[in-house]
Parts: structure tokens; C-alpha cells; sequence
């Protein structure tokens, strides 16, 4: 069983997401903030985490930076709506592990599970830039 932190500000999409990795191989846990995904970080880091972009307060980016300070171990794979030129203006490299939203239900189940090991790497959707 894998751990997932879904990190996503918007409670419609967050439920979304939680429901798309519904998988006898993950255990989803979700969180509206990077705040309170920093503080569970620091308990229990996960697996995976998938986060958006574009969170209040702290960015997306910036837990992604957290994450690999924090938990090393942990795969992040970063979520947005936003176009290119607002994911570069935020930090985003191209070669990040990232999937654009709308994504489907096995796009982004695909991708978790392959940053989890349980997947081909050509299964792993990266910003191009």
C-alpha cells in the first residue's frame, strides 16, 4: 500500500482527485493547504504527493521544494490549470513531474501509480515548459 497527500485548495477538485485514486494500492489522504500538508509531512511523509500549483498562502512550488527538503523519499507530482507562462513565471523546470488539469481518471491514477513504482516511467507526464 502506498501513501498519497492530494494537496489542492479547491474542495470540488480535492474530492475529485481523492475519488480518481481510489486503488486497492493507495491510501489517499487530502489536504486544502500547504500548511497543513507540511505539518502531516513532518508526522508521516508520504509515497507520493501530488499538489497544485497555485495554493493560498505557500505555492505548490514552494512545498515542493519543503517536500524535498523534508522527505527525500517522498515523489511529488505537481497538478495546475495554468499555462505554461504562468508555471514558468511560478518555478516550475522543465522534466518536473507534472499533469494538467482537466486530467482523466487514469492519467493521473497512472501517473501516481508509476511514481510509486508501481508503473512504466512512460507512464509519468513532466512539464515541457
Amino acid at each position: 500500500m502506498h501513501t498519497v497527500y492530494v494537496v489542492e485548495d479547491d474542495a470540488q477538485v480535492r474530492l475529485v482527485v481523492a475519488r480518481f485514486l481510489e486503488h486497492p494500492e493507495l491510501s489517499v489522504t487530502t489536504f486544502a493547504s500547504a500548511e497543513e500538508a507540511a505539518r502531516a509531512l513532518e508526522e508521516a511523509p508520504p509515497d507520493v504527493a501530488l499538489v497544485d500549483v497555485s495554493l493560498p498562502l505557500a505555492s505548490g512550488v514552494d512545498l515542493h521544494q519543503f517536500i524535498q527538503d523534508m522527505a527525500p523519499g517522498t515523489k511529488i507530482l505537481l497538478m495546475s490549470g495554468h499555462g505554461p507562462e504562468f508555471l514558468s513565471h511560478q518555478g516550475l523546470q522543465p522534466g518536473t513531474p507534472f499533469i494538467q488539469k482537466p486530467f482523466t481518471r487514469e492519467d493521473v491514477r497512472r501517473a501516481v501509480l508509476a511514481l510509486a513504482g508501481q508503473g512504466s516511467a512512460e507512464d509519468l507526464p513532466r512539464f515541457s515548459g
